[in-house]
């Protein structure tokens, strides 16, 4: 082992969406004086803070093997629907996950590249997904206040040769 054969990069996220969706009821929609009572609302907040930190090895002149983690916390708040003359406060809600991932990829030659990469990944809802209603008429298309995060395990093998004329890559995929 040389300390000069690793690469280890670290970073951290935040990100903060806010949804403030009302409609009201008018006689004409082109006046906009005419609004009179509300008829739809969807409201909340959303607010994701990660860290993540990646090690890049170096283990022999052709081999790298790459591993790496992020945690997210997630929160959403303040959620609020209204429709048809229904107000519902929604519960805050907050979660949090860990994402890990490896790679191992074999460089043979300046043109040849073959790797192996598996992970672990997590989506959390918008605020939108959990509060916006979309309503076309007297049709509404409520949203879900109690999706629960997408999680996907991703596996892939990959060739890669490189030429005078550019890259061309095969790649083998597999998602849960």
């Amino acid at each position: 082992w040389r300390p000069s054969a690793h690469e280890v990069a670290v970073g951290v996220h935040a990100d903060e969406y806010t949804l403030d969706n009302t409609t009201r009821n008018t006689l004409a929609w082109q006046d906009a004086g005419s609004a009179s009572g509300l008829f739809t609302a969807g409201a909340g907040t959303t607010r994701t803070n990660a860290a993540w930190l990646q090690d890049a090895w170096t283990l022999a002149p052709a081999w790298l093997a790459t591993i790496g983690v992020r945690h997210e916390r997630w929160q959403a708040r303040d959620g609020f629907n209204f429709s048809g003359g229904t107000a519902i406060v929604q519960p805050n809600r907050s979660d949090s996950a860990w994402s890990p991932k490896a790679t191992l990829s074999w460089t043979p030659s300046a043109d040849w590249r073959a790797s192996a990469s598996l992970g672990k990944a997590v989506r959390f809802p918008t605020v939108s997904e959990l509060y916006q209603i979309v309503s076309t008429g007297s049709t509404f298309v409520s949203p879900n206040p109690d999706l629960r995060p997408e999680r996907a395990l991703s596996g892939e093998l990959a060739l890669e040769h490189s030429g005078e004329h550019g890259t061309v890559r095969a790649s083998l995929f597999e998602e849960t």
